[in-house]
């Protein structure tokens, strides 16, 4: 959750808006960030190497 906070602050509130786009469309939250960072591979593994660079 601190990375994902992390990231909304940093990107703002476009990023934010398509983040909620995405969670009601039935995404989860993890997904959704790696697909608008169009990161690859487990959600989870890539947010927490992200949030090393944070």
């Amino acid at each position: 959750m601190i990375i994902e906070h992390k990231l909304l602050n940093l990107y703002g509130e476009n990023f934010t808006k398509e983040i909620v786009r995405l969670k009601k469309q039935g995404l989860k939250t993890e997904p959704a960030f790696v697909k608008v960072l169009n990161l690859e591979g487990n959600p989870y593994e890539q947010l927490l190497l992200l949030g090393d660079k944070v």
